[in-house]
């Protein structure tokens, strides 16, 4: 099959990463276990805002999908602009924290910084938008 476009949608699992000619989206329902953790346990209130920002991003994707319409570029401009400062502040938090915090969240090397996208196999940058638009019900994939 000629130009297909393969993307995995997984958890973090490190051998996924080795998958050559797809493109990876990480499974939202394995983020939201990690921020109800995150925010029951660590009590970390930022969990809860991504957390709600994700079911919220979600449910607006499905409603248009139903509606067969697009997200307006405004409501996906306020998605990210809300996913850039909840991001910025967990940074500035943890970066606060002793040196032995913030060098592990520094190895962790899975965070992106706000603003970063990954890049397909061939390097070109990815936007949040052109990974919404491959998606489907946030998570499962079609196109």
């Amino acid at each position: 099959m000629e130009n297909v476009l393969v993307i995995v949608v997984h958890d973090h699992w490190k051998p996924y990463d080795t998958l050559k000619g797809v493109l990876h989206a990480l499974c939202n329902a394995h983020h939201l276990r990690e921020l109800k953790a995150l925010a029951e346990i660590e009590k970390e209130g930022r969990a809860r805002k991504m957390q709600r920002l994700s079911r919220r991003a979600c449910h607006a994707a499905n409603l248009a999908r139903e509606q067969g319409v697009t997200l307006s570029p405004r409501l996906i401009a306020l998605i990210e602009r809300r996913y850039d400062a909840i991001l910025t502040e967990g940074f500035a938090f943890h970066d606060a924290q002793p040196a032995s915090i913030a060098t592990a969240r520094k190895r962790m090397g899975r965070i992106r910084e706000p603003g970063q996208f990954p890049s397909d196999e061939s390097g070109t940058r990815l936007s949040r938008r052109s990974l919404a638009i491959r998606t489907g019900s946030c998570g499962a994939v079609s196109r």
